[in-house]
C-alpha cells in the first residue's frame, strides 16, 4: 500500500491510501487531536518493551532510593565519631562495610589456633545474661543501639575516667 498526506479544505490532515476504495478513504480523514492520539497509540504499541523496562527500572530505583535514605538516616542518627556526619562520611562508611565486612560474633575460627595455652578456662567465664546488644549497621561510628548505659553507669564512668569529650 502506498500512502500520501494531503491538507483538506478545512485544514485537517488527510492520509490517503492510493489502493483503497473511496468509502474507506473518507474514514481516514482525521482531526489533529485524533491524529495525535493515533500516533501515541502507535508509539506505545511499537515501544511496549521499552516502556515496560523504563517503568520497571523507575520502580526499582524508587525502592533502592528509599532503602538508601533509611540507611543514611541510621548513619546520621548514630551521631558523630570518626567520619563526618554527611553524605561523604556515609558513603565511606558504607563502602567500608561492604568491602571490609567480617563476622564479629562467631568464634569458630579460633578453634583452628594451635596455641591454646593462652585461652581462658571456659569454666571460669560467666555466661552472658540476656541477649547480645544490637549495633548499628555502619562500622564507623560503631554504636550500640540496645542495652545502653543508664545514668548510674555514666556517673561511675565519669568518676573513674572523667566526663565524655566530644571533638568537633
Amino acid at each position: 500500500m502506498s500512502w500520501i498526506s494531503q491538507q483538506s479544505k478545512n485544514g485537517y490532515k488527510v492520509d490517503v491510501c492510493l489502493s483503497l476504495p473511496k468509502s474507506i478513504l473518507l474514514s481516514k480523514m482525521t482531526s489533529p487531536l485524533e491524529s495525535m492520539v493515533s500516533n501515541v497509540s502507535f508509539m506505545l504499541e511499537q515501544n511496549a518493551r521499552a516502556i515496560t523496562t523504563v517503568g520497571a527500572l523507575s520502580a526499582i530505583s524508587l525502592a533502592v532510593a528509599s532503602l538508601l535514605e533509611q540507611n543514611y538516616r541510621a548513619y546520621i542518627d548514630a551521631g558523630r565519631g570518626g567520619l563526618p556526619p554527611n553524605v561523604y562520611g556515609w558513603a565511606k562508611s558504607s563502602l567500608l562495610k561492604i568491602f571490609l565486612a567480617c563476622e564479629t560474633t562467631n568464634t569458630d575460627m579460633y578453634l583452628d589456633d594451635p596455641n591454646k595455652d593462652t585461652w581462658l578456662d571456659p569454666s571460669e567465664v560467666t555466661k552472658r545474661s540476656g541477649e547480645r546488644p544490637t549495633f548499628n549497621w555502619h562500622p564507623v561510628p560503631s554504636r550500640q543501639i540496645t542495652q545502653r548505659a543508664d545514668a548510674v553507669m555514666h556517673e561511675v564512668r565519669s568518676t573513674y575516667i572523667g566526663p565524655p569529650t566530644i571533638r568537633s
